[in-house]
């Protein structure tokens, strides 16, 4: 599926959210870097997608696998379109590329009522091991794309990794505030 074609079914994920259709699952927004051409979104979708499928799956899954124990529904959107698409409001906005204290993702994120992340995950946690029995993430990564992470993929994958444990003790993303305070260094 291309980012284009992400981005719509996306959009209709996040329609039926935001009108309570979808229960047990939480939406995350991944903020790529800007002028991010559709391979390296690709790329960072591909990342996160690893980490969605490290725990908790199943046979039959209608989202893009799970993060805390929940259904995860994700889109990647360049720094540049961020608030153009008109799409319901996500329940984390991931930006591992931005700057911490990044005020204009912080405008946004209070504007859309959603959790932040901002900044490397390296910087509020040391790098997060992957679940147990699983193969490196470079490993997987290179199965599925043929070529090695870049670090901003990496900075990806680690993330939403984050985003799991934090999600997994909060037992949801009800609690915005307890979210952004897991997320914060």
């Amino acid at each position: 599926m291309t980012p284009l074609c992400r981005t719509f079914a996306a959009i209709a994920v996040l329609t039926c959210v935001a009108t309570g259709a979808l229960a047990h699952s939480f939406t995350l927004l991944v903020v790529a870097p800007r002028a991010t051409g559709s391979a390296e979104a690709d790329g960072i979708w591909t990342a996160v997608r690893i980490a969605t499928r490290e725990r908790d799956g199943h046979p039959d899954e209608t989202s893009d696998g799970h993060l805390g124990g929940l259904d995860v529904h994700l889109t990647v959107v360049p720094r540049e379109r961020l608030g153009t698409s008109g799409a319901a409001a996500p329940d984390i906005i991931a930006a591992p590329f931005a700057e911490p204290g990044d005020t204009v993702l912080g405008e946004i994120g209070q504007r859309l009522g959603a959790a932040l992340l901002i900044g490397p995950p390296s910087a509020q946690v040391p790098p997060l091991a992957p679940a147990s029995g699983q193969p490196p993430f470079e490993t997987r990564f290179r199965a599925e794309l043929g070529r090695a992470p870049t670090p901003a993929e990496a900075d990806a994958y680690h993330a939403a990794l984050l985003i799991d444990r934090s999600v997994r003790a909060q037992g949801g993303v009800g609690d915005r505030a307890a979210l952004v305070r897991a997320f914060t260094p």
